[in-house]
C-alpha cells in the first residue's frame, strides 16, 4: 500500500491520498486510488473520493474542511489540450474543472518530456509525508522528501491562486470554482 498526506495551510485538516494495490503503471490504477479530508485536531474523516489517483504535489485542502483543489500539472501530450488539468471539489463532490483549452493557454510555452508536459513551474511540496509497506512486510519504507515552500499554486484565505508558464495568473473562487480573475505577467 501506498499513501501521503499533504496539511492545508494552517493545518486545520489534511488529505491523504492511498493506492491499495498498484497495478503497473498509468490511468488503471485510478481504481485503486482513494483521497480523504480529515479534521487534524480529532483526525475525524469529512469526506472521500473513490477512484482518485494523485501526486502529492497536486493536492491542495483548503482549511475551511470542505474544499481542495486539484492540479494535475504532469498531463500527458496525447490529451493535452481537453484533459482537465484543475479540479474542485467540495464535499467530496467535484464543483468544476478546466482544461488548458478552457483557460486559453499558450501551448507553445509547455514545458514538454518525450511524453507529458508541464503548465505550471515545477514544484516540491511542502508539509507531505509519505509512506509505502511492501505486500506481505510488516515494515514500514518511509519516503523523505525535501520540503520547499512553495508560492505556486496557493490557497490565499477562500481564494485559490495559480500562475501558469505563459504568464497568466489565476485566481479562483473556492465556494464555487469559478475563475473570478486573471491577469498577465509582464
Amino acid at each position: 500500500m501506498h499513501f501521503f498526506a499533504i496539511a492545508s495551510p494552517s493545518n486545520t485538516c489534511f488529505a491523504v491520498q492511498t493506492v491499495r494495490q498498484w497495478k503497473g503503471g498509468g490511468a488503471g490504477n485510478r481504481k485503486y486510488g482513494r483521497l480523504q479530508l480529515f479534521r487534524s485536531d480529532s483526525g475525524e474523516e469529512l469526506w472521500r473520493i473513490n477512484h482518485l489517483l494523485s501526486s502529492p504535489n497536486e493536492v491542495f485542502p483548503c482549511d475551511d474542511f470542505q474544499h481542495l483543489v486539484i492540479v494535475h500539472s504532469y498531463i500527458p501530450q496525447r490529451s493535452i489540450e481537453a484533459q482537465p488539468v484543475i479540479l474542485f471539489y467540495s464535499g467530496g463532490k467535484l464543483l468544476k474543472s478546466y482544461s488548458l483549452k478552457d483557460l486559453n493557454f499558450d501551448f507553445g510555452k509547455l514545458i514538454k518530456s518525450v511524453s507529458h508536459a508541464n503548465f505550471i513551474e515545477v514544484h516540491r511540496v511542502e508539509n507531505a509525508w509519505a509512506w509505502e509497506w511492501p505486500l506481505g512486510s510488516e515494515a514500514a519504507q518511509i519516503q523523505i522528501q525535501t520540503c520547499v515552500p512553495n508560492p505556486n499554486p496557493h490557497w490565499q484565505g477562500n481564494v485559490f491562486k495559480l500562475s501558469m508558464l505563459d504568464g497568466q495568473n489565476l485566481v479562483f473562487e473556492a465556494k464555487t470554482g469559478d475563475l473570478i480573475r486573471t491577469t498577465h505577467a509582464h
